[in-house]
């Protein structure tokens, strides 16, 4: 399965993750840090500590796209020239 957050209009793709129930509440995840710290926005912080608010990121989970590599390059092709301008 594929991972992504859509905050601030942006895209972001955390790929090929393998989904296990786990008793944990309805429609929350669990997931591992550091692999899916490219789904939290870098404007997603706790105001108090100005940390990352990684405890709360909502995402869509998609069966895996073997061709989800070309659109992460693309992306990261993209933010790499707007954060350089």
């Amino acid at each position: 399965m594929d991972l992504f957050n859509y905050d601030d209009g942006i895209e972001r793709i955390a790929p090929l993750f393998i989904i296990v129930s786990y008793e944990i509440p309805e429609k929350n995840t669990v997931t591992y840090f550091p692999e899916t710290n490219v789904l939290v926005g870098i404007n997603n912080v706790v105001k108090e500590s100005n940390m990352p608010a990684s405890k709360y990121v909502k995402i869509k989970i998609k069966r895996h796209d073997p061709n989800i590599y070309e659109r992460v390059e693309r992306l990261v092709a993209e933010q790499a020239v707007s954060y350089n301008e």
